[in-house]
């Protein structure tokens, strides 16, 4: 009673705040945003659908609260990015803080000339060949994960931290070998995979501590020892590629670090809904086991269709924004300050532009090229995602290799949840793999 009492005082101050805080606009020519000042994040995990709602009632653009903040809504991809194009300058992404770890922190909070250097580097790093090289061991990876993960048990499914565990095997695995080169086989690969679980086991950790910043300060001392010898550097790994441009400084290798840490996390996630869908339609994943697909093609195939589908009902949710600048868009005034939420799983749920929204179909990205407008899984502007490809490959390695061996059955399955970052399956949901004779 007395939680409940302190958590409603709480948001009746953080009204009242914002509603003070509204009125030095009550004589502008602009209004702001529609919708009533509800803490969206907190109301959405008790209804996943409650943004598509409140669209029906306000429009494209509204606003809610997170904490003291205003927060606006942008349920619109034509909008957003007319709207990220148009306040580039003026705004910036909340991301970890990772100055302490290396000059400059992320390439996703960098702007300006910072931005441009890093993210080209990146951009030069990962060569179209790295995964051509790379994707027979990728997929040795995943193989020998997976039948492991099955030799655990003889009958049943192995319980959820058991196939999470696996999934982080392959996520982390695949990454660093194209990031760093590392053979799935050798000393190096599982010791660095030691220091990672150190940074972070089974989800990313936003607050930087002596654990992580101790296992950082490792992997970086020891990739750097690696660039000394350039011949000990993997020439197929995307650090190889960087270091053999001379682009290799502390904050683009720790950016590297870092990008494997936040990707092999999400990776995870992903690979637990493309598991999901796996189980929900045998059919499709039969026609994946039969397709003679090229996977280092970007042409469009049933196996990447079906991560493009995956990832259009799940896993892609949203883009946020704090704003430097009171901003005028669209006959609103948006306040300085105020956060902005990209609605891309909102988005991409527009009848218009997919028919029955909510049914895994991944045909219709065989009928249809959708255009960025349409359809953005991997980010809007010049934050855009630049391992989207690499993203893509891996988890089309993985559906493959599973269709390839395996059936799958689905166990503990129920409603969604939402997790710190992400919504996920089920926290009971896991499955059994049973192999193809």
């Amino acid at each position: 009673m007395i939680r409940k009492l302190k958590l409603k005082t709480q948001a009746l101050v953080s009204i009242a705040f914002l509603w003070l805080k509204a009125q030095r606009y009550l004589f502008s020519k602009y209004e702001l945003p529609p919708g009533r000042l509800i803490q969206l994040y907190a109301k959405e995990r008790l209804n996943r659908n409650l943004i598509l709602q409140l669209t029906e009632r306000y429009g494209p653009i509204f606003k809610g609260r997170n904490a003291n903040n205003f927060l606006t809504c942008i349920v619109d991809l034509p909008m957003a990015h007319q709207f990220l194009l148009e306040f580039k300058n003026d705004m910036h992404m909340p991301t970890v803080n990772l100055e302490s770890l290396f000059p400059k922190g992320f390439l996703r909070q960098l702007e300006g000339d910072d931005h441009k250097k890093y993210r080209s580097a990146l951009i030069q790093g990962i060569s179209p060949e790295i995964m051509n090289q790379n994707s027979n061991a990728h997929a040795e990876i995943a193989k020998i994960a997976l039948k492991e993960y099955v030799g655990k048990t003889a009958n049943g499914a192995n319980d959820p931290e058991a196939y999470i565990e696996t999934l982080h095997n392959i996520s982390t695995g695949m990454l660093l070998n194209i990031f760093f080169g590392l053979d799935a086989n050798s000393s190096d690969y599982r010791w660095v995979m030691e220091k990672y679980s150190l940074l972070g086991n089974t989800q990313f950790n936003f607050d930087i501590g002596e654990q992580q910043t101790t296992a950082f300060n490792e992997i970086r001392d020891f990739l750097l020892q690696r660039n000394k010898d350039v011949l000990s550097v993997n020439a197929s790994s995307i650090l190889g590629n960087m270091h053999a441009l001379d682009l290799v400084d502390e904050t683009s290798l720790g950016n590297l670090i870092y990008m494997v840490e936040m990707g092999r996390h999400d990776m995870v996630g992903l690979f637990r809904w493309m598991s999901k869908f796996a189980s929900n339609h045998p059919e499709i994943l039969l026609e994946i086991a039969r397709e003679d697909a090229d996977l280092a093609s970007e042409e469009i195939n049933t196996t990447r269709a079906f991560v493009l589908e995956t990832l259009r009902l799940n896993q892609i949710e949203r883009l946020i924004r704090v704003l430097d600048r009171d901003l005028h868009y669209n006959n609103f005034i948006i306040p300085k300050g105020s956060f902005v939420r990209i609605c891309l799983w909102e988005a991409h749920k527009n009848p218009k532009i997919f028919p029955e929204p909510f049914a895994f179909r991944p045909g219709r990205f065989l009928e249809t090229n959708f255009s960025l407008k349409e359809y953005a899984p991997f980010g809007i502007g010049h934050h855009c995602c630049p391992l989207a490809q690499t993203a893509l490959r891996m988890s089309m390695i993985l559906i493959k290799t599973i269709a390839t061996h395996y059936q799958v059955e689905a166990h503990g399955d129920g409603p969604a949840c939402r997790e710190r970052s992400h919504w996920e399956p089920a926290k009971s949901f896991t499955v059994k793999f049973m192999p193809i004779q």
